[in-house]
């Protein structure tokens, strides 16, 4: 029987070491799957740090160390829920438009110089 483990990435520094141990075994999971609509994953697990915030990353990987699922933090209690990684996109914040000479451009310069840095 495959065993399955959880890692969590601060939000903030996803290119940083990942919050995981031994005890982060997931004892059961029910996870959802949808490109329509907001779907909903449910983690328990043996034990959950307490370095764990909403809007951190959760994956979770096997035996082999394949991940098999990431997802955003929603709610942190004695399990552990998840949106989808789109969710990370759901955020609030304010952009100056640029003149720009097309759309794409427009975009371009509203990603790169002030998305980036939010």
């Amino acid at each position: 029987m495959q065993q399955y483990r959880g890692f969590i990435k601060a939000r903030t520094n996803i290119g940083y070491y990942p919050i995981s141990s031994s005890q982060m075994k997931i004892t059961s999971a029910t996870i959802k799957r949808d490109l329509l609509t907001k779907a909903t994953s449910d983690f328990q697990l043996l034990n959950i740090p307490s370095a764990v915030t909403e809007g951190d990353i959760f994956g979770v990987y096997n035996d082999n160390g394949k991940i098999v699922y990431i997802g955003v933090i929603s709610k942190v209690s004695d399990t552990i829920q998840c949106d989808q990684m789109t969710q990370i996109f759901d955020d609030e914040w304010l952009y100056n438009v640029t003149n720009q000479s097309t759309l794409e451009s427009t975009l371009k310069s509203v990603i790169d110089t002030q998305w980036r840095s939010s």
